[in-house]
């Protein structure tokens, strides 16, 4: 975990990197041995891990609500806790695995 969280990320595409402010960021899905940054309608492939994005941005803000899914918590409009999903604005359902219900109840201090 780094002491000094970053305020973005830098996304390596072919010889341009292309930098994303991390309060844009709703999600990072995880794809085989791929991640997938989506920022607003856009969604930009990058050839590294969930885990290695998960380790890199090491903000308090990002947390794993599945094992495919990294998600900005500031994002989160409402948890549905029948159906174990979430929703990051009008149209982004998350699922929520079974055990992190409880991680993410206590990290938005929801009783």
């Amino acid at each position: 975990m780094n002491v000094y969280a970053p305020e973005f990320i830098a996304v390596k595409n072919g010889k341009i990197s292309k930098l994303i402010h991390l309060s844009e960021i709703s999600y990072l899905k995880a794809e085989s041995n791929y991640t997938v940054i989506v920022h607003g309608k856009c969604e930009i492939w990058t050839s590294k891990t969930l885990k290695y994005w998960e380790e890199k941005i090491s903000n308090p803000v990002f947390m794993r609500c599945h094992h495919k899914y990294l998600i900005n918590t500031s994002k989160i409009v409402h948890i549905d806790y029948c159906n174990k999903t979430m929703a990051l604005g009008d149209e982004i359902f998350m699922p929520i695995a079974r055990r992190k219900m409880a991680i993410i109840k206590k990290t938005l201090f929801i009783n």
